[in-house]
């Protein structure tokens, strides 16, 4: 089954928070995985920013 979700704004811990709700563990996914996200080349900009802050200090960070 194909399913559209769109956020009603952007948020940077919102879409991290479904990701990681997706993917619960490492090789697993949960139902209704996201399989493919797309977005303005800014969000997504800003998101590798976030991810790239958090692995390189090995900490979590809270983006609200």
């Amino acid at each position: 089954m194909l399913k559209v979700e769109f956020l009603p704004k952007f948020s940077v811990s919102g879409i991290w928070k479904r990701w990681r709700e997706s993917y619960p563990t490492e090789g697993s996914k949960a139902d209704g995985a996201i399989t493919v996200f797309t977005g303005v080349s800014m969000t997504i900009m800003n998101i590798e920013q976030i991810y790239d802050m958090v692995h390189s200090h090995d900490t979590l960070v809270y983006c609200i």
